[in-house]
């Protein structure tokens, strides 16, 4: 081969041959500089992944610097409620304690208005007391003037109301059969019948033999129970100084239970003037009546 073909043989080969293209860079530049292309290809694989970590992490960085900054902007909106909130809290407060200051203002007013009033109310509870018990005075004496009234009442009626059932009517009280009294009674048992209102002495026109009948009369405007039992009390205790003695009670109106006690106990009723029980309160005890005085005789 001619020597100035060589160069470009040379450069041919090099072209051309691979292998003689490797031969030749292993002599010339050696073993390491040979692999440098595949480090450089590591190297940058390695970079690539670098990167691409660094831009995954810069990206989670962003997400998370993303999530904490909309957390803080809630966070930031949650402060900024609650600090609303407190202000709104406090004038509440504010309000509410003004509210209070006045109902206390109020309170203290209406606590003078009610001590006052408690004080009219004292007065007038003493004023009604007294009025009460002049009251109750007035209502004793108009009771006892009723009482009276109604006792003179009967007292100079009593032939009218009961001259169909006796004849030789008297009418008055207990003190004028007195003696009698006071000769066959104990001090309290005399002074009891002497507090009968009135005392009617008759002979029965159908059973004139039985004698004299007495009829202890408890007077009232408004007949009650107690009416009755005192009658019916006065009456037993008379005929120990009398053997026939007729209770009965006297008046404009009379209440129901008294009504029914006086059907019981055997009371003869006077109502407004009518006569009420004579054929099953008296005519019974002048029948027994009638029959004592037989057997005496006999």
């Amino acid at each position: 081969m001619a020597a100035d073909r060589l160069p470009e043989e040379l450069l041919r080969r090099i072209r051309d041959d691979e292998a003689f293209r490797r031969a030749l860079l292993d002599v010339l530049l050696g073993e390491e500089f040979l692999r440098l292309p595949t480090e450089v290809r590591r190297l940058e694989e390695a970079i690539e992944r670098l990167t691409a970590a660094v831009d995954r992490g810069y990206r989670e960085m962003e997400q998370r610097v993303e999530a904490l900054t909309a957390r803080m902007e809630r966070v930031e909106a949650q402060i900024e409620a609650l600090t609303a909130a407190q202000r709104e809290t406090t004038e509440q407060i504010r309000a509410l304690a003004e509210r209070m200051e006045r109902v206390e203002t109020q309170i203290e007013a209406l606590t003078a208005r009610m001590e006052r009033a408690e004080a009219q109310i004292e007065a007038l509870a003493r004023g009604m007391d007294q009025m009460t018990e002049e009251m109750r005075l007035v209502r004793q004496r108009v009771d006892h003037s009723v009482g009276l009234t109604l006792e003179l009442r009967y007292q100079m009626r009593a032939r009218a109301i009961l001259g169909r059932f006796l004849r030789q009517i008297r009418a008055g009280t207990v003190g004028d059969v007195g003696d009698l009294v006071v000769a066959r009674l104990s001090e309290s048992d005399a002074e009891e019948v002497f507090a009968t209102d009135l005392l009617i002495r008759g002979v029965s026109r159908t059973k004139p033999e039985v004698g004299e009948i007495w009829i202890a009369v408890e007077v009232s405007a408004v007949i009650d129970r107690y009416d009755v039992e005192r009658a019916v009390r006065r009456a037993s205790v008379l005929r120990t100084v009398h053997p026939v003695v007729v209770p009965a009670v006297a008046g404009e109106r009379i209440t129901e239970g008294a009504e029914q006690l006086a059907a019981g106990e055997g009371v003869l009723l006077i109502r407004d003037g009518v006569v009420t029980g004579w054929d099953w309160v008296v005519v019974p005890r002048l029948d027994r009546g009638r029959a004592d005085r037989g057997s005496s005789n006999g």
